[in-house]
């Protein structure tokens, strides 16, 4: 429950730093509250929070799973045609619920079971949502009715008297405009409301260069990004078995930091700007005291640098671990921050290893296993990941049995192939031995 009520806490704080990057952003309280019991169990919550996989992956949303089961989406430059077919399924799913049957949705538009916000003209109101809605969850107490429950009350039209002359009895009849024209006081009986949607606006295209690195690391270093952490399921996946969970991993992807703090869409990033950019990250992530409970998995891991461990944040980050096991906690490094600075990487491993941490090491080629010198890594886990190009131009047989007779001699169960996106990165993975999957199509990312 402590990490359910940290999701609310963060929620307010991820809408405080939204002050003044409001521009193109949306706001949803979708409320699974309001559905029977047995419709909120938790492959219901995952299917609904799966439902905006695409917000997550394409547009960065953050994503809040409040303790009474609601979800709240926050996503930048996300038109409103873009979300509803994703609302479209969840409604589906839950189109038996008695609070659903009896909504006639209308895009885009707030009702009783789904709360909309343009955030760029209703952030003060959205502010004072949220933290009625906070109050209310922590405190046990009903959820904020919608906005528009009493619009859609039809309210009953009085007949209006007619104004009689007291000195003839005669009827005040009212001055008549053109002939064809109506009265202002008697406006048409039907009318159609249509609500216009403003074209998106193309955000500005840049690259990441010093300057705004500049304004990155200032906004950065005084924000909590706690709240910008997602979190995503490592599976382990043995022929036709149901998946089991092996792992919880938590990062905070680059692109978050983008759309949080930026408004300009990024068209290139520099490797070393972005190097520098995720040791930054790193350290702030530590010191935000993320949540390292294993969560009915084996282990937990958080992606680090080497730089980050052997800074101060981490000792602190470490103290506050109390007697938790750190031979259950994975540290996980990307391959290029090993490549870059591989005298930092030995420091933080032997570092590690002192204290008992796992550790892993991200972002492989499965094609460069064969030259990797595991002995000098001294990584506990592997993530190898699919190249870019298709599997054709870099997968034949000759090489699908080198890769497949060095997975063997490392252990599968060391091997995590991260990245899968559909069922056909799954079916690869186990073509080469691999029993362990991160990625989309085994688990969404949400908001930790």
């Amino acid at each position: 429950m402590a990490k359910d009520i940290k999701a609310v806490h963060e929620m307010l704080d991820y809408t405080k730093q939204l002050r003044l990057h409001t521009e193109g952003r949306r706001a949803l309280h979708i409320r699974l509250s309001v559905l029977e019991k047995h419709l909120q169990e938790e492959h219901y919550r995952r299917f609904a929070a799966a439902s905006f996989r695409t917000l997550k992956t394409d547009y960065g949303a953050a994503s809040f799973s409040l303790p009474n089961n609601d979800l709240v989406l926050i996503v930048k430059d996300a038109r409103v045609d873009v979300i509803d077919p994703m609302l479209n399924q969840v409604r589906l799913k839950f189109k038996e619920a008695s609070a659903l049957r009896t909504i006639d949705p209308i895009q885009g538009v707030s009702d009783a079971f789904v709360e909309w916000f343009d955030l760029e003209a209703e952030y003060d109101v959205f502010t004072k949502y949220v933290a009625k809605l906070a109050q209310a969850v922590l405190e046990g107490k009903k959820i904020p009715a919608s906005r528009n429950v009493s619009a859609s009350k039809p309210k009953t039209k009085s007949k209006a008297k007619p104004d009689v002359n007291p000195d003839t009895g005669l009827i005040k009849i009212a001055p008549q405009g053109d002939a064809g024209a109506p009265l202002p006081s008697e406006p048409p009986q039907k009318m159609k409301v249509s609500k216009i949607e403003s074209p998106a606006r193309k955000p500005q295209s840049k690259k990441l260069d010093p300057e705004m690195l500049l304004t990155l690391t200032k906004a950065i270093t005084s924000a909590d990004v706690g709240g910008l952490l997602r979190r995503q399921c490592v599976m382990a996946i043995l022929g036709i078995q149901a998946p089991q969970m092996v792992m919880v991993h938590r990062w905070v992807p680059q692109q978050v930091v983008f759309d949080t703090f930026l408004k300009s869409k990024l068209t290139e990033v520099d490797p070393w700007l972005s190097g520098f950019l995720e040791d930054l990250i790193a350290t702030r992530v530590l010191a935000s005291d993320p949540n390292m409970e294993n969560e009915n998995s084996l282990a937990s891991s958080l992606k680090v640098t080497a730089a980050g461990v052997l800074a101060r944040e981490f000792d602190k980050f470490e103290e506050g671990l109390g007697n938790q096991s750190r031979g259950n906690i994975v540290l996980e490094f990307s391959s290029l921050d090993v490549t870059s600075n591989f005298a930092a990487y030995l420091a933080a491993r032997e570092k590690l290893q002192t204290s008992g941490f796992k550790s892993c090491i991200a972002g492989v080629d499965p094609r460069a296993l064969a030259w990797l010198n595991l002995g000098n890594l001294q990584s506990d886990f592997l993530k190898v990941m699919n190249p870019a190009s298709t599997v054709e131009t870099w997968l034949d047989r000759k090489e699908e049995d080198r890769i497949i007779s060095i997975i063997e001699k490392i252990g599968s169960n060391r091997i995590i192939l991260e990245g899968c996106h559909s069922s056909e990165d799954i079916i690869l993975g186990q073509r080469l031995g691999i029993t362990m999957f991160q990625g989309e199509a085994v688990d969404p990312s949400i908001s930790n």
